[in-house]
């Protein structure tokens, strides 16, 4: 029993399953990796409590076999060789592998198969969408959850899709971040919910030049197809926070737009005195300003702005300093536009040119 391959390519699969295996911790339950082969295709296999990744990789091979090893140590090593074929040959007792590579060979155990967690088969059906629509989304999107042990369901991301549009959604509880485009194709209404975890897979390990990702969802599990990957996550417990409510009761009272650079500079300018507190923002027809204070150790910055244009009521608020400077930096638009609900109090921050990505952050009134 035995299979071939090049260790470069082996090596690429399996730097894709370390994320997954260094999020096991010390749960030996999730310390082994699973190698199928079944027809010269090589399953190879990591699970977590959460996820469960499948990278597929073409070998050659003289049977059909499975076995388990170590996936740490397997891994290291694999890692250290250089490019050229490897012939990895399971014992005849299955309790051992050898790998036999330019100038010599390493063994190590190898498990039995039964030990290893159950894994789910990928539904049929689903959705599939482009890949470099929303893969790169759903990583930015993962930037403003939270790891909240009492709200388990904001650490994650979620796909909503309507009859409209195509929403990507996240949520910290102090802001809302939503990407959208318009469902042309009709794709049916569903809720997907993506974790941390595997929007930094999907961005980070697959090949985003490949036309499609398809996604499936039941009442348990979400499902992620790729040709040479599969992946699937369970769902959070607990409702996800009704991010529509705030979004349609938004009332745009004021607009402000802001050079990026300028803006960016005023908010850096502003966490050195106090990056974890809050900021002023001052925002009026006779002038604009960003101000700390932090008594504690006497430092104080005021930074004056000027507004390329402006429309409505006086904005004068307080705002987190540190996630305002983040929101505004990830912005890829020469143009900040910074509108203003007197009521709610939130503040919708978005590109000038870009209205299909924005972020809904709240605010204190002063």
């Amino acid at each position: 029993m035995l299979f071939k391959c090049l260790s470069k390519s082996l090596n690429e699969k399996l730097s894709k399953l370390e994320l997954v295996v260094k999020k096991a911790g010390s749960n030996s339950l999730y310390k082994n990796i699973k190698i199928d082969i079944i027809n010269s295709l090589a399953y190879i296999t990591s699970v977590n409590a959460k996820v469960c990744v499948i990278e597929k990789l073409e070998v050659e091979s003289d049977s059909n076999f499975s076995f388990l090893v170590e996936a740490s140590s397997f891994i290291r090593f694999v890692k250290k060789q250089k490019n050229g074929e490897i012939k990895i040959v399971l014992s005849d007792k299955k309790d051992s592998i050898t790998i036999y590579y330019a100038s010599g060979e390493y063994s190590c155990p190898a498990f039995d198969v039964n030990t290893f967690p159950m894994v789910y088969n990928i539904p049929d059906g689903g959705i599939n969408v482009k890949m470099n629509d929303y893969v790169s989304v759903l990583n930015k999107a993962s930037n403003y959850t939270e790891i909240n042990e009492l709200y388990p369901c904001i650490e994650n991301v979620v796909i909503d899709i309507d009859d409209i549009n195509i929403n990507i959604v996240s949520t910290d509880r102090n802001t809302i971040y939503r990407y959208f485009i318009p469902n042309q194709d009709k794709v049916e209404k569903v809720f997907i919910p993506v974790s941390n975890a595997s929007s930094l897979l999907l961005d980070k390990h697959i090949n985003k030049s490949l036309d499609t990702l398809s996604i499936k969802v039941d009442d348990t599990r979400t499902y992620f197809s790729t040709p040479d990957m599969d992946m699937y996550e369970i769902h959070f417990d607990g409702n996800y926070p009704n991010w529509r409510f705030v979004d349609e009761h938004f009332v745009k009272t004021s607009t402000y737009v802001f050079d990026k650079d300028l803006l960016v500079q005023a908010l850096q300018n502003n966490i050195k005195v106090n990056e974890f507190d809050h900021c002023r923002l001052i925002f009026t027809e006779k002038g604009c300003g960003i101000m700390s204070e932090n008594p504690m150790y006497g430092r104080s910055c005021k930074e004056r702005l000027t507004a390329l244009s402006h429309n409505g009521n006086d904005i004068i608020c307080d705002v987190l300093c540190g996630r305002y400077f983040g929101i505004v930096k990830s912005i890829s638009y020469n143009r900040i536009v910074i509108e203003h609900d007197h009521k709610s109090h939130f503040n919708k921050i978005y590109g000038e040119n870009n209205k299909n990505e924005y972020f809904l952050s709240s605010s204190i009134i002063v």
